[in-house]
């Protein structure tokens, strides 16, 4: 028997379950979210393995990691190119994205939130001027003053592509 001390296994069947209750993943629209979700139960199988690869199904700890990677680039392309559908961006349109995230000129989104509930959206770097967020330049201080107390928060970034 195999121990699971981060407990993957559990981490991917409550989110497969969590999947079968809501049809599809937050944050992302339903096409994508069925193209990530039959993607992963295809990887779980042991499909769409590269040739180089061994043959079979992956880990749980694989699994989670494709799970993961592929929202959040799922998120990052539809932000970026508008699109609610992926499959509808081009060759270049891709390789462009992937360029601009390899050399740091891609924006991240950061939120900060009070008592659970998204108080705003920051973007760093990136994005253009139209973005409906507030955007701070990629080495600052921001301080927002809560409308009903008189506390600040104080966010730092030393490196525009990483989170705050």
């Amino acid at each position: 028997m195999k121990i699971d001390p981060y407990k993957n296994k559990e981490k991917y069947q409550n989110w497969k379950e969590k999947i079968d209750e809501k049809g599809c993943i937050e944050g992302i629209s339903k096409e994508n979210s069925e193209l990530i979700t039959k993607y992963v139960f295809d990887m779980e199988l042991g499909m769409n393995v590269s040739t180089k690869s061994s043959k079979g199904s992956r880990s749980y700890i694989r699994l989670n990691t494709l799970r993961q990677r592929m929202i959040f680039i799922t998120k990052k392309l539809e932000v970026c190119y508008q699109t609610k559908d992926i499959t509808n961006l081009t060759e270049d349109q891709i390789v462009t994205f992937f360029a601009k995230m390899r050399s740091g000129l891609l924006g991240f989104f950061t939120s900060i939130k009070i008592r659970g509930i998204p108080f705003i959206r920051i973007v760093i770097s990136g994005l253009n001027s139209s973005s409906p967020f507030l955007q701070v330049s990629s080495v600052t201080t921001l301080k927002v003053l809560l409308s009903k107390s008189s506390k600040s928060i104080s966010l730092q970034s030393k490196s525009p592509n990483r989170l705050l």
